[in-house]
């Protein structure tokens, strides 16, 4: 959800809904789907929503934090999965800013395309 004061800004959610939509268009192993966007109505009016696909595991920055630096073989693996999401995004002409890297129970790095670091290239 973002804020509720930027959700009654017809500008911001017109560009929260854009960017939504191009991070909703990847479809890759190592991209969290983006599965729907919307508007839902409270009593502080309009929020804007985001439903991305649930990941169960650990973000990059809690098991580095805990496990200090990491096997270079474990860094490679992680790079090469962030590098071919990066790559697939780009491929489909979408600019995505890496902000959150979530590593699950089976190895997977997926990363977070969020619409606040995602946009179309024009």
């Amino acid at each position: 959800m973002i804020q509720p004061q930027l959700s009654a800004h017809d500008q911001f959610v017109a560009r929260f809904r854009r960017e939504a939509e191009a991070a909703g268009r990847l479809r890759h192993p190592n991209v969290v789907d983006v599965t729907e966007f919307g508007l839902a109505q409270t009593a502080d009016g309009p929020m804007a929503y985001l439903v991305m696909e649930y990941l169960d595991g650990c973000s990059l920055a809690d098991i580095v934090s805990e496990e200090g630096a990491l096997p270079i073989p474990w860094v490679i693996d992680i790079l090469e999965q962030v590098c071919s999401a990066v790559e697939a995004a780009h491929q489909t002409g979408i600019i995505i800013e890496i902000a959150n890297q979530t590593i699950s129970g089976s190895s997977r790095t997926a990363v977070a395309a969020t619409p606040s670091k995602c946009s179309t290239s024009d």
